[in-house]
């Protein structure tokens, strides 16, 4: 992004615990995706996505929303501000773009479980386009986020690599394999490049 900017890469200390926003994440999307399909004996985890489970016309209980998109989002949210607040003085504005384009994310994922959804409505329907604009911001901010780091001056070329092969999968799972392997396990997929990319980049300090 800058030709003069530099990336320091420093060893964290207790970096497990600066992690711990993002695990906690998954287990509550996993737990929440879990515990609402046992309810919806016509979910398929591998051919739906999470929206059809806080549906207002679903047998769920109000907080599956809170437990599958609201408090996941707004821990990846958290877990972006502070690493962003922890980066040097120095650092590359790249890197620190690509962590405000992660708290967007995370912002517009936590949208979704208060947003309503129903099933067989189009997306574009009132009661959808919230919900579905909420989702596609939040995907939108993560492949941003790769293209920062990727259009960054000074990084690896290893992270460079992994940046610019994410800015490549996202749009592929999103968008090319749901007819082929299923919008369920496509976006789960995603989802898990999404985690594991904030993982990542955690290392840059």
């Amino acid at each position: 992004m800058g030709s003069g900017d530099t990336v320091p890469e420093l060893q964290v200390p207790h970096r497990k615990w600066r992690l711990l926003p993002i695990f906690l994440a998954a287990a509550l999307m996993l737990a929440s995706a879990w515990f609402g399909a046992a309810l919806q004996a016509d979910y398929a985890h591998m051919q739906q996505a999470l929206s059809p489970l806080v549906a207002k016309s679903s047998r769920m209980v109000p907080w599956i929303g809170v437990g599958l998109f609201l408090l996941p989002g707004l821990l990846l949210s958290c877990h972006a501000w502070r690493a962003r607040a922890d980066l040097p003085a120095d650092c590359a504005f790249g890197i620190r773009l690509a962590w405000q384009m992660l708290l967007l994310a995370g912002g517009s994922f936590a949208l979704q479980g208060i947003l309503p959804f129903e099933t067989g409505k189009l997306p574009d329907a009132d009661e959808n386009r919230l919900h579905v604009v909420a989702g596609m911001l939040c995907w939108l901010c993560v492949w941003l986020s790769s293209l920062c780091v990727a259009l960054t001056h000074g990084i690896r070329p290893v992270l460079r690599l992994l940046a610019i092969t994410i800015a490549l999968l996202l749009p592929f799972l999103l968008l090319l394999a749901p007819p082929l392997v299923g919008g369920g396990l496509a976006q789960r997929l995603a989802i898990a490049v999404w985690l594991g990319w904030c993982m990542q980049l955690d290392t840059i300090r």
